[in-house]
Order: C-alpha cells, then sequence, then structure tokens
C-alpha cells in the first residue's frame, strides 16, 4: 500500500472522472485500474495499486501483480487521471466546460481542413454552433454557482442548562438531593441529601 500522495478535499467522484478526457485516452484495463485505484482511496483513504491490478488484469501471482501495478501507477497516461484526481479542486461544471473548449479546437482544426462549401465542412458549422450553446449554458451555470451566497453552515447549540429552584430534587452519582440555594444562573450552590 502506497500513502505517499494525499489529495486536497476535492469536489470529484469516480463518475466525474470517467468523463474527463484524460481519462478517456486510458485502454479498457487501465480505465478499469484507475476506476478500482480512485474507489478504494475514496473510501479507505489508502492506496492500494495492487488491489487495483487484481481487479483490472488476470495475473495470478502476486510478484506479477506488483509489477503490473508499479508499471500501469506510473504510465503517464494514468499518472494524467490521478493527477487530475488529486489536484482538481475544479467542479464538474468547469472541468466539462474545459473538455468542450478543447473540442471546439479539434472542431476548428478539423475545418480548416475542409473545402469551404462541402458537406463535412457544414456539419463541422452545425456540430461546432451547438458545442458553442453547450459551453454558453455551462458558464452560465458557473456563473450563477458563484454569484449565490454560500449556505450558512448548521451549528448546534448547545440546550441551556436546567435551572433550579430551592427546593427542587436532583440526583448526582446515583443519590437524590434537595437544593437548599441556587446560583445567578439557577444552578445548585448548596444542597442537602436526601433520605
Amino acid at each position: 500500500m502506497e500513502s505517499t500522495i494525499t489529495p486536497v478535499p476535492q469536489k470529484l467522484t469516480c463518475s466525474d472522472i470517467q468523463k474527463s478526457a484524460e481519462f478517456l485516452r486510458l485502454s479498457k484495463r487501465m480505465r478499469v485500474f484507475a476506476l478500482a485505484y480512485i474507489q478504494h482511496y475514496i473510501t479507505t483513504r489508502e492506496w492500494d495499486a495492487v488491489r487495483a491490478a487484481r481487479e483490472s488484469y488476470t495475473h495470478k501471482n502476486t510478484a506479477t501483480l506488483r509489477v503490473a501495478a508499479c508499471r500501469v501507477r506510473k504510465h503517464p497516461q494514468m499518472l494524467e487521471v490521478l493527477n487530475l484526481f488529486i489536484n482538481s479542486k475544479k467542479s464538474p461544471q468547469e472541468l466539462a466546460l474545459k473538455d468542450l473548449k478543447h473540442e471546439i479546437r479539434e472542431i476548428d482544426r478539423h475545418l480548416a481542413a475542409t473545402d469551404a462549401g462541402s458537406v463535412a465542412g457544414q456539419r463541422l458549422i452545425s456540430t461546432r454552433r451547438e458545442t458553442r450553446r453547450e459551453i454558453d449554458a455551462l458558464v452560465e451555470q458557473i456563473a450563477k454557482a458563484a454569484s449565490e451566497p454560500a449556505p450558512e453552515p448548521i451549528t448546534q447549540t448547545a440546550p441551556a442548562p436546567h435551572r433550579y429552584n430551592v427546593g427542587d430534587i436532583f440526583t448526582q452519582d446515583g443519590v437524590q438531593y434537595q437544593t437548599t440555594s441556587v446560583d445567578v444562573n439557577g444552578q445548585p450552590l448548596t444542597a442537602d441529601e436526601v433520605k
């Protein structure tokens, strides 16, 4: 088990990671490894690459699993996913906005390579327009979330202490007492044991 990576509190879950561009670049087995690795950390606060390798690979030998776990964990594409999880303080909407902006750049790149009046060019323009609408909607959501005041933390107030009157009977350590005098807060100053 490794405990060398200690992420700060973050907003991402496994389902958010699955939607990221970094995750989608992983191979099928590496995706299973990443989800098992991150989910185990979320539930136990411990990193266990061997356990994740056991879930994603068919090796029976523990030594072979350790080698596979080490290789996968240090793979550059896996490091991108882990860094996204560990270092992200962005909301899922902000990450989706980043992915949509990347998609716009890709569309622009393909659009530049097509002929001006071609069908492919028209489809790319249509896709670009739809993606722009999605970006605008996400920007509005992010702005709305930023403008809303943070909810007030719920604090529990301690219940007011019971106020006693002279003559009240109370129990302390299994013994009953009758109040003979009280302070300004209604707490017993002197009391006689009830027999």
